[in-house]
């Protein structure tokens, strides 16, 4: 099978973290003997024009890069911050019509594989008659719980739905927000993200600790993430301002992202310098490092489909501090593997002082708390399975 994937969040040399779980999809498929190739279009960001630096750093991203293994083509489309987002799936579209035409016709498809509702299945659907490939198209979190709320973008997610061979949500909650939002009342395959079991397994937390360069002894907490609002950085930081947080742990903050240097600020205007240490972005290989040393993980985020985060941190024995919601509760579902806190600073206070009190000490053996972990294999045959039926070489899967 001939599986070309569509996606605007996939890692690439100007970015080499972004949307790295849906590249690990699609290596998966590719373990299950699909061929894949990517089209991920980027804003165009002229030079010299004054743009956020999360654009900025997107004018160094090739037209065509190998990654992997993967080949991968970028076309640029344009896009206005903020205010361009109504527009977004219409210059999309436009954007990637020359290649898409030549992948048709150099690489032939058997289907399209297009992750993320809003702009992407939006602008697929835009062209699906021209194109002739049928296409499955993935909700993956925000997609649903904040753009489908959008009263303009809402009949256009519908639409794309309407249009897609087959449907894949990667939560249960998610699926159901869909139909609560009344964006798709159709069957879906629910297939959530996996983990790489010869990447994040548990491991020593002192030897961690020193592959890293950190104090051996003491207790840290780690939250690894890009850094937005969404994922709640800000709030640990208020947290741990808090007179009730325990005095005596670290916060690591992992991760890049636009509000950088902002909470570096915030860190620095509270007097937590010495408390809270932002690591920047980090190498895939080196967060299974970052899980491991720590004593808990913090998830204070405000949505999410299938936290990734959150698997790997559990695949690496560290218990997980997460908002309570549902699609957080469905992976930390056992006391031993964490718990559900409300999004506030003070709650996220108080559940780090339990929960240090409550985890494992240093120098204490690995724990597992993922049995059985889910593997990115999982997710290549579950996926491999509805992509057949989308072209109709198999009966339709069980859906839900």
């Amino acid at each position: 099978m001939r599986v070309l994937t569509i996606t605007s969040l996939f890692p690439s040399m100007a970015a080499p973290t972004r949307g790295v779980f849906v590249l690990q999809r699609v290596q998966a498929l590719r373990r299950q003997g699909a061929e894949v190739e990517v089209i991920s279009p980027v804003p165009r960001v002229p030079p010299g024009v004054p743009a956020p630096a999360s654009y900025r750093k997107l004018r160094a991203t090739p037209a065509h890069e190998v990654l992997d293994g993967v080949s991968i083509d970028h076309p640029r489309y344009w896009m206005l911050p903020k205010i361009g987002m109504y527009f977004q799936d219409r210059s999309y579209a436009r954007g990637i019509r020359r290649v898409l035409r030549e992948k048709i016709a150099s690489f032939r498809p058997d289907v399209l594989d297009v992750h993320y509702l809003y702009p992407d299945a939006c602008a697929v659907a835009r062209l699906a008659d021209e194109c002739g490939v049928p296409f499955v198209c993935t909700a993956r979190g925000s997609d649903v719980k904040v753009l489908g709320k959008i009263s303009s973008l809402a009949p256009r997610i519908r639409r794309a739905l309407a249009g897609a061979a087959r449907v894949v949500s990667v939560s249960d909650d998610l699926l159901a927000t869909m139909r609560q939002l009344d964006l798709y009342a159709g069957d879906a395959a629910v297939i959530p993200n996996g983990i790489d079991p010869a990447r994040f397994f548990p491991r020593e937390k002192t030897a961690a600790r020193r592959e890293l360069g950190l104090p051996t002894e003491g207790k840290c907490v780690v939250c690894v993430g890009h850094i937005a609002p969404v994922h709640g950085q800000h709030l640990i930081v208020e947290a741990m301002a808090r007179p009730d947080a325990p005095g005596d742990v670290h916060t690591y903050l992992v991760g890049g992202g636009p509000d950088f240097d902002a909470l570096r600020s915030q860190i620095a205007a509270r007097g937590l310098s010495n408390r809270i240490t932002m690591v920047g972005p980090v190498a895939h290989d080196q967060v299974p490092l970052w899980f491991s040393a720590a004593n808990l993980s913090l998830h204070p985020g405000s949505s999410a489909g299938s936290p990734n985060a959150v698997l790997e941190s559990l695949a690496c024995g560290t218990p997980c501090l997460v908002t309570n919601l549902p699609e957080f509760t469905e992976i930390v579902a056992e006391p031993a593997q964490g718990r559900a806190m409300e999004r506030t600073p003070a709650a996220i206070a108080a559940a780090v002082a339990a929960g240090i009190v409550a985890c494992a000490a240093p120098l204490d053996p690995p724990r597992d708390l993922n049995r059985p972990p889910r593997h990115w294999d999982d997710v290549g045959r579950e996926v491999m399975a509805v992509l057949r039926s989308a072209i109709g070489l198999d009966a339709p899967v069980q859906s839900r």
